[in-house]
């Protein structure tokens, strides 16, 4: 697997609210994403759930709106690369203090490989003291 020259596309930058940070990425073309989801100062009681988005619209679909025949996008199911655990994609990652995604870095292989655009969504968030941070990163290869 060789590296092209769209790697480190920043998609959520430490972020500590719902939403998202950015439009998206385009990556049409390229068959293999991996997104990099980075939870960082989660204390006891933080939990965060970020969702993987994509799209095979021509243009960029707007995340934020409801998924539409005009604004077409859907939740990308995943698999953790060094677990080989599948996130259903409408469920997302959950990462919390003490559970099983606590802070670190988790890699996630997209498999909508179809998709011309991919976003990361934070859609829950229980973070008293806005602490605790979540970033994603994409990178995408060729075989």
């Amino acid at each position: 697997m060789s590296q092209l020259p769209i790697t480190g596309i920043v998609l959520l930058s430490a972020k500590q609210a719902t939403g998202i940070d950015s439009p998206g990425a385009a990556v049409a073309g390229y068959p293999i994403k991996y997104i990099d989801i980075v939870a960082a100062g989660l204390a006891a009681g933080d939990s965060y759930t970020v969702k993987i988005v994509g799209s095979n619209q021509d243009d960029c679909p707007d995340f934020t709106a409801a998924s539409s025949t005009t604004n077409l996008w859907t939740y990308a199911r995943c698999t953790i690369k060094d677990s080989n655990t599948t996130i259903v994609g409408s469920t997302g990652l959950t990462l919390s203090s003490g559970g099983t995604y606590d802070n670190g870095t988790y890699t996630l292989n997209v498999e909508g490989q179809g998709f011309k655009w991919i976003n990361a969504i934070i859609t829950a968030k229980t973070d008293a003291d806005d602490s605790a941070s979540i970033s994603a990163f994409l990178s995408v290869y060729d075989d």
